[in-house]
């Protein structure tokens, strides 16, 4: 299966604390173990890096720490980086289908 892993995933699959690990992790290591063929976008990663440092001081990651977990992750994930017209589209679908907020 093709999967798709946004900044959500990334953060929740690699901090045991966060309340959503236990259902991302498991999409990660997938991806990992090759059982799934993962893909994460360019902005994605820099999102994910930014939220890992700036998490409340009990859960987050030294600035070294979040690019070595995200690093882990490259080399399992195809990383892509869409461009303005794939914006548009997306945008588009969203409106077209009523997806609001966070769930862009």
């Amino acid at each position: 299966m093709k999967v798709f892993c946004d900044t959500n995933v990334l953060v929740a699959g690699v901090v045991s604390t966060h309340p959503h690990y236990e259902a991302a992790r498991p999409v990660l290591e997938r991806v990992v173990q090759g059982k799934d063929k993962g893909f994460v976008a360019t902005h994605s990663l820099a999102e994910s890096y930014a939220v890992l440092t700036r998490l409340p001081a009990q859960s987050r990651v030294p600035a070294s720490i979040a690019w070595q977990l995200l690093e882990n992750l490259l080399g399992s994930f195809s990383v892509i980086s869409p461009g303005q017209k794939d914006y548009e589209k997306s945008l588009e679908e969203s409106a077209r289908n009523g997806v609001e907020g966070g769930r862009i």
